[in-house]
């Protein structure tokens, strides 16, 4: 009897670790979930290698023809603060603050859309953005423009909440989102990178008139109003959520 009971024993302990342990049928939905998980790491993994796995240095030398002190990293970088300012300005639902740097036609479209949540009483909420990855992607010129596009990764909070409740609707507050976009800027051709590098320049404000520097919030430091001509530096005219399969 007494052997017959440490059998019995260990069979119950065996099953417990089993069950611990994760060899049981219960724990099979938790497998399936992580191995979809893994799948969806490696398709992010080989969709990064086709966007990041290749140099860009001949587009940037393909520029510099043209454009001796253009600098690609001062440029990425750029790109990346008007990408995340952009971001938190569409959270905010006030392009007003961005308006500087992005074209006239991407400013309408995308207050409209603001416009949507603001009528439905939505707020979509950006937090926690960064940048993990940019690159070069392309450049040519079309007609009277410079095009240049770049690929960028990101990393955000992205949800949406109800304004009155501040339930959330849609979208997890916990869960980071990475995503890579594709961000084209455009100038008018013949435009030259100025000593400096790529930055907002001196200018004279089209309301009264005064000489400034336009900062990050696209204001004139004298009257507040927002400066929205933008001829000779480059702006961002389309962002797009990259697809692999299109």
């Amino acid at each position: 009897m007494l052997m017959i009971f440490a059998v019995f024993i260990s069979y119950i302990s065996k099953k417990n670790r089993d069950r611990f342990y994760g060899r049981t049928n219960s724990n099979r939905g938790f497998r399936n979930l992580n191995s979809q998980n893994i799948d969806i790491q490696r398709k992010r993994q080989q969709n990064r290698e086709v966007l990041f796995g290749v140099s860009d240095t001949e587009i940037e030398n393909s520029i510099q023809a043209l454009d001796p002190l253009f600098n690609k990293a001062e440029f990425l970088s750029y790109a990346s603060d008007t990408f995340v300012k952009l971001q938190y300005a569409w959270s905010d639902r006030n392009l007003e603050t961005i308006r500087y740097f992005i074209t006239p036609e991407l400013y309408e479209q995308t207050n409209n859309q603001v416009q949507r949540y603001i009528t439905n009483k939505q707020i979509n909420k950006i937090e926690r953005v960064s940048v993990n990855l940019s690159r070069l992607y392309s450049f040519e010129q079309q007609g009277d423009r410079d095009v240049l596009r770049i690929v960028l990764e990101s990393k955000m909070n992205d949800y949406i909440v109800d304004e009155t409740t501040g339930k959330v609707l849609k979208g997890d507050p916990n869960y980071n989102n990475v995503n890579p976009y594709i961000l084209t800027f455009v100038r008018k051709t013949g435009v030259l990178t100025k000593e400096g590098g790529t930055k907002p320049g001196t200018m004279n404000c089209p309301n009264c008139g005064g000489a400034t520097t336009v900062l990050s919030s696209g204001k004139c430091p004298y009257c507040g109003s927002i400066i929205i001509t933008r001829d000779n530096d480059w702006t961002l005219s389309e962002m797009k959520r990259y697809n692999p399969n299109a």
